[in-house]
């Protein structure tokens, strides 16, 4: 009786032990988890694991492991990739907000103004008030600064930091976009609000110094 009982003691440990290792493997295989604690390379090398081992039916999980590849090639800089794994998934997605999302900020990275605004805008149609449409609406301006499209840069940027009204640094983009657009006034009031959430913020003063001197103040 005494050496049943020890087999069976022996056998639930084995057992809890084995469940344990694979509760750690599946948890240092959590591809999400890896990207949150910028283990970039790794979240990587995980999902493009799970794109070759997924069954095309699992759709909803293979655009799981799309979106967190995106996110992690982003993290690395790797654009280039982020368009082609993006495009892949957008052609099966199109209106998922994810993979519009990370083509427009690839494109933008790499200096693809054209193809950057139409993902960007099309983020926009769907999500204008989404978790990242502020960003979204910055590096929408930024890409009108790019082409001298002063206006379009300015509304871009006003709905950037309505959404986002404490980043000074963006405010300051709205200030260069009015100066550009020789509307004075409110490139004033844009880098005086830069100045009143970082009163430090270099590139405001010199804003206002600049308009000062267009204004003849």
């Amino acid at each position: 009786m005494i050496n049943i009982f020890k087999k069976r003691i022996l056998f639930l440990l084995i057992i809890t032990v084995f469940s344990f290792g694979n509760l750690y493997a599946q948890k240092e295989k959590n591809a999400l988890l890896s990207w949150r604690q910028g283990r970039f390379d790794e979240a990587v090398a995980i999902c493009l694991e799970e794109l070759e081992t997924l069954p095309k039916s699992s759709f909803a999980e293979r655009m799981d492991s799309y979106t967190v590849l995106c996110w992690s090639l982003i993290g690395l800089q790797k654009y280039d990739d982020v368009i082609k794994y993006g495009t892949e998934a957008y052609e099966s997605s199109p209106r998922d907000w994810r993979f519009l999302a990370v083509l427009g900020e690839a494109h933008y990275f790499l200096g693809n103004n054209k193809e950057s605004l139409y993902f960007l805008e099309k983020y926009i149609e769907l999500k204008n008030s989404g978790d990242k449409a502020d960003y979204m609406y910055y590096l929408m301006g930024h890409v009108f600064l790019r082409l001298e499209e002063y206006n379009r840069a300015d509304v871009a940027l006003s709905m950037a930091v309505y959404l986002k009204p404490l980043d000074a640094k963006w405010w300051v983009r709205l200030g260069y976009a009015r100066e550009q657009a020789k509307d004075y006034k409110r490139a004033e009031e844009a880098y005086k609000k830069a100045l009143s959430i970082n009163s430090s913020l270099v590139d405001a003063d010199r804003g206002i110094k600049r308009v000062h001197e267009s204004l003849g103040i």
